[in-house]
């Protein structure tokens, strides 16, 4: 049996776009193909209970979701040049 390819997504995001991102995480889930694995990485500063619960429920053998808590002011001193684009 072949192994499934890993595909790695990283979603930042707090309380205020948990449900924007897991609408987009559900569409992933549903429209994935049958050979791929997904890892997600969430990160989040502020992520509610009821909405690491919720992003949670996503998981299953083909699509994993890592939840990871970040705190903003850990990079306070970061400087982001004009000329950015994002």
């Amino acid at each position: 049996m072949k192994e499934k390819e890993e595909v790695h997504i990283c979603v930042i995001a707090d309380s205020g776009y948990a449900v924007p991102t897991a609408v987009m995480l559900t569409s992933a889930k549903i429209n994935k193909h049958i050979e791929s694995k997904y890892v997600i990485h969430y990160l989040s500063n502020g992520l509610s209970d009821f909405d690491k619960r919720k992003v949670m429920e996503l998981s299953s053998a083909d699509f994993r979701v890592e939840i990871q808590e970040c705190n903003a002011d850990r990079y306070k001193a970061v400087v982001i040049p004009n000329n950015a684009t994002f």
